[in-house]
């Protein structure tokens, strides 16, 4: 072998050890592969069993969340109903103080039953009108008469005797007699404020002046109609328009005969020309 070796020239010896140099480069380049394939195979599976608990996960809140919607929905639903009977208990009791009394109690039950479900303060803060003390025009501040509502004069036809009265985001016309001016900080008494009063304590609630179920079938908008109603009621609004079309008139008589059914509507009729005619409703509310 050393005799092999001195006939080996330095170049030659010079190539052996390159070659044996690369040799190890492959053996350690294929050790490290192979742990890399390891690790990703680990890595892998690692991520398999994370999106398996996500999913998991994602499906228990889904059915978590679709349990509490459909008891949210029934506590509601039971509350409504509650709201209801007592509404119709003040209606067809002949005295006024039992009436009170029965629907407390009727109200109570049902904040017991939903303990987690605000109630509602209907009753409107108590102030004094003043008497009309000059010719009212575009811009002052007005009683509506029937309402009980504050508004703002936004036009006066002086050959008709109406007025176009801004209240919140609605519009009305009614005859200015109809009209007494209020200073700017009144707020007006409901003609109802004076009457026994069923108050509870809760956050505001809100509901728009109008609803539109232009172009819905019967039942949807039966069922629009009922669930806009309880709403508007439960937000304390006095009146409020609802917009169904002329059309056939089949609509507008399903919905009027759903207000005359209703225990929390007082009273309806067709919109002005102005505001509609035949083809909206406004209906007076009930006072909470």
């Amino acid at each position: 072998v050393d005799e092999a070796r001195a006939l080996v020239g330095p170049d030659d010896q010079q190539i052996e050890n390159l070659l044996a140099s690369i040799q190890e480069e492959r053996d350690r380049s294929s050790y490290e592969r192979e742990q890399l394939g390891v690790e990703r195979r680990r890595a892998s599976q690692a991520r398999r069993q994370l999106e398996q608990r996500l999913a998991e996960i994602d499906r228990e809140r889904q059915e978590l969340l679709a349990a509490a919607r459909e008891e949210a929905r029934l506590e509601l639903e039971a509350f409504r109903q509650e709201m209801r009977r007592a509404v119709a208990s003040i209606g067809r009791s002949s005295e006024a103080a039992d009436a009170v009394v029965e629907a407390n109690r009727a109200i109570q039950q049902a904040q017991r039953e939903l303990r987690s479900l605000p109630a509602i303060r209907s009753r409107r803060p108590d102030v004094q009108t003043e008497e009309p003390i000059a010719p009212l025009k575009p811009g002052a501040r007005v009683l509506v008469r029937g309402l009980g509502q504050a508004g703002e004069i936004a036009s006066i036809d002086q050959h008709s005797g109406r007025a176009e009265v801004v209240i919140g985001n609605f519009r009305t016309v009614v005859d200015v007699a109809a009209l007494q001016r209020v200073s700017s900080e009144s707020v007006i008494e409901s003609p109802h404020s004076r009457a026994p009063m069923v108050t509870m304590s809760s956050p505001e609630r809100s509901a728009p002046l109008q609803l539109d179920i232009r172009g819905r079938r019967a039942e949807e908008a039966i069922e629009q109609l009922e669930h806009y109603l309880d709403d508007a009621f439960l937000a304390g609004l006095p009146f409020v328009r609802i917009v169904h079309g002329k059309g056939t008139g089949a609509l507008r008589q399903v919905v009027r005969d759903h207000l005359a059914a209703n225990p929390l509507v007082e009273s309806f009729a067709g919109a002005d020309q102005r505001e509609g005619g035949e083809g909206a409703t406004i209906a007076k509310l009930r006072s909470g």
